[in-house]
């Protein structure tokens, strides 16, 4: 089976599915898609599978990028005590999202060998996910990813193993990043502001944690025994006192400013 387009969604209850009930080789599925291959529903969406004696087809996807969550999967497998499961490879440029998802390979048979999954992103992100090659006395399959940052959550897995025969291997070319280590445990003690502030203003000097400052208007402190300068009646509107030659500043009387300050140094 063979699928090309732009873009691909498949959604609801949608297949794209090989299988085989005989003892030939089930058909293998090709999907080739300029931008994104979106599965967005609980799967498998895309799969090969293996009812009978012959082994399970192949899946091969090629896109810019692979977004799957809610319980999508694209998965091979092979049902019966002879039948191996299926290879899977991505062909992904840019990168693979699985959000509680999962790609497998995996045989349910007796001696059948798990297939190999092969994945090549820039960038792979598991979130509550998983990426497994499995079998039961078979040999399981071999994982390689091969990524430029490789990111899974704690509760993802990637596993290639066999219940009673040989596990396959598990190779990641490329940094792997783990988001748990680099994550600090915050204190659960919540601590008050006013016991913060003090102890601020104590380490940087040993001065009050406030004061109160009388600010004025500006300029030199008054000497209260002198005349008051020209600069407290400025921009006033001046009353001339009938019968002298003295003015009066109009409006309300004078005020001086008091201004509360916090100094820690």
């Amino acid at each position: 089976m063979t699928v090309q387009a732009g873009t691909l969604t498949v959604s609801g209850e949608a297949q794209i599915a090989s299988s085989t009930a005989g003892p030939g080789k089930g058909g293998d599925v090709n999907v080739t898609v300029a931008s994104d291959i979106v599965l967005p529903d609980p799967g498998p969406q895309i799969t090969a599978r293996s009812t009978g004696s012959g082994d399970a087809g192949s899946i091969t996807l090629s896109a810019a990028r692979l977004l799957m969550s809610d319980g999508a999967s694209i998965s091979t497998e092979g049902e019966t005590s002879t039948a191996n499961g299926g290879n899977i490879t991505l062909h992904v440029r840019d990168f693979l999202y699985l959000v509680s998802s999962e790609i497998s390979t995996s045989v349910k048979g007796e001696t059948g060998n798990g297939g190999n999954i092969a994945i090549d992103p820039q960038l792979v992100i598991l979130n509550h996910s998983s990426i497994i090659a499995q079998a039961i006395e078979g040999h399981g399959g071999n994982i390689t990813i091969t990524a430029d940052q490789f990111i899974p959550s704690s509760d993802s897995i990637v596993s290639a193993s066999s219940e009673l025969g040989i596990s396959g291997t598990v190779v990641i070319n490329g940094p792997r990043v783990d988001v748990n280590g680099a994550l600090v445990v915050l204190s659960s003690q919540l601590r008050g502001r006013t016991e913060v502030l003090r102890e601020a203003c104590a380490a940087r000097a040993d001065r009050p944690i406030s004061s109160l400052v009388e600010a004025g208007r500006g300029g030199l402190p008054q000497d209260p025994e002198a005349t008051l300068p020209a600069l407290y009646i400025a921009g006033r509107d001046l009353n001339p006192r009938p019968g002298t030659n003295t003015v009066e500043p109009s409006g309300t009387a004078l005020h001086t400013t008091a201004r509360l300050t916090m100094r820690c140094s």
